[in-house]
């Protein structure tokens, strides 16, 4: 084989190409033919084997006229012909392939039509044999295999549907069982704040009622009430084993204190104790800017949740000197400039504790909310801060941070898990809670304020 080629210098250059040409590889069914005629196999030998190679019309039709030849040599028997050829014609339909151009069929019936006037085929064999090549014809046939595969495809996406169908229907089956739990914990709520308001109408009325006693006898009762009241600050701590930690700056104080009930002398011997060794935080606590929220401050409050106040947790002696200066203020209450209101008596009541909405609950009823949005036991203890934490922390309050900013989830976490240790428990979702519902916002409000 040549292959010529042009060139810029209008030369023709003939290449030598043989030895890059491929030959096709010969079919089965010849090289068994050749192998016969070499190897002398018998008739019935050689026909065994090339039934088995057959796969086009053209090697069909050299079966057939090596059958028939056969036949007519008296190498086998008629009934031997016929099983032969029909054994071939029964797998034609699964071994040929059949074009759209129809020539392969068209070659196969015209088989089928001598076979039939040789008598190999019975009228019924050959009806038969005839549709059967008709359908894989038609089967074939590059539209029906689209559409096969197609069917299949569909067939496929049907089951991933049923799939899909089912989660969904599991998914509606736990949203049924959390919404009656629910509705049971709302009628539990109500029946409780029925209770609640019960109680808060007699404690008012309590309430109006020892403040009509307070100011009839507060004049004639004055004098032992504030001796009473300092006695029992000067002595708060001692059995709790407070005054032991304290007694060096109280005393310094308490030593230097002539007029208990002059807010302004009081003041000034808290304010002058800055050699005492912890004289600079004295002075620094009790500051101007911070004598009215010291006032405010509910000392119950601090002694039961002392982490909230960091104050009295570094310094526990600051305790007796706030009890000191709220009864010196409450004193000299119409004197005194940094008297607050809320000391005055009136028939108005205090503002009342922050409570948690209805549809939450408290912080315990509220963090096994948590827990079971994210599918975690009753027994779990501590909940990872994550990112379906967060979710289960949307759906609760009912906000989207992708709405509130890109930040706000960021700042929600640091506020949920302050020492970012990724867990959290009780005791920290109990801080967070409470901080929250003391600053009367929405969540929403809260988490973007400029205070939080």
């Amino acid at each position: 084989a040549v292959l010529a080629s042009g060139s810029g210098d209008n030369t023709v250059i003939l290449w030598d190409v043989s030895q890059y040409t491929t030959t096709p590889p010969i079919p089965e069914f010849f090289t068994v033919l050749e192998e016969a005629q070499q190897e002398k196999w018998s008739s019935w030998k050689t026909l065994e084997v090339l039934a088995q190679k057959v796969t086009n019309p053209t090697e069909l039709q050299l079966y057939y006229t090596a059958t028939a030849a056969a036949y007519k040599l008296g190498d086998i028997t008629k009934e031997e012909r016929d099983t032969y050829i029909i054994n071939v014609l029964n797998i034609v339909p699964d071994t040929f392939k059949f074009d759209q151009s129809a020539e392969v069929v068209a070659k196969v019936k015209l088989v089928l039509e001598k076979a039939r006037a040789d008598g190999i085929l019975s009228s019924h064999t050959a009806l038969r044999l005839d549709q059967l090549v008709e359908n894989a014809h038609t089967f074939a046939d590059a539209r029906f295999t689209g559409l096969v595969e197609h069917l299949a495809k569909l067939q496929l996406e049907f089951v991933c549907l049923q799939d899909e169908f089912g989660y969904i229907k599991y998914r509606i089956d736990r949203v049924e069982t959390r919404l009656a739990h629910v509705e049971g914990r709302i009628d539990g709520i109500e029946d409780r704040v029925q209770k609640i308001q019960a109680y808060a109408e007699n404690t008012q009325a309590s309430l109006v009622k020892f403040k009509k006693q307070v100011r009839k006898h507060f004049k004639r009762k004055a004098a032992a009430s504030t001796v009473s009241a300092f006695l029992s600050t000067m002595t708060l701590g001692m059995g709790s084993g407070i005054a032991n930690a304290v007694s060096a700056v109280c005393d310094s104080v308490f030593s230097k204190v002539i007029d208990f009930s002059d807010t302004k002398h009081v003041l000034e011997v808290i304010h002058g104790e800055k050699h005492t060794p912890t004289g600079s935080d004295l002075a620094a606590a009790f500051t101007e800017d911070k004598i009215q929220e010291w006032i405010d401050k509910p000392l119950t409050d601090v002694v039961r949740e002392p982490d909230l106040y960091p104050e009295f947790t570094r310094n526990p002696d600051f305790i007796q000197i706030a009890s000191l200066l709220q009864i010196s203020v409450h004193i000299d209450a119409e004197n005194s400039s940094i008297a607050s209101d809320a000391l005055s008596l009136d028939d108005t009541l205090p503002p009342p504790p922050p409570v948690a909405p209805k549809n939450l609950g408290d912080e315990a009823e509220t963090f096994a909310k948590l827990k079971e949005f994210l599918d975690l036991g009753e027994d779990v203890k501590e909940i990872p801060v994550d990112d379906d934490f967060m979710d289960a922390f949307q759906g609760l309050f009912d906000i989207s941070f992708n709405k509130l900013g890109p930040n706000t989830e960021k700042t929600c976490r640091c506020l949920v898990d302050s020492r970012n240790r990724g867990t959290i428990r009780l005791l920290h979702w109990r801080v967070f809670y409470k901080a929250w519902l003391k600053s009367g916002q929405p969540m929403d409000v809260y988490i973007k304020s400029e205070s939080t």
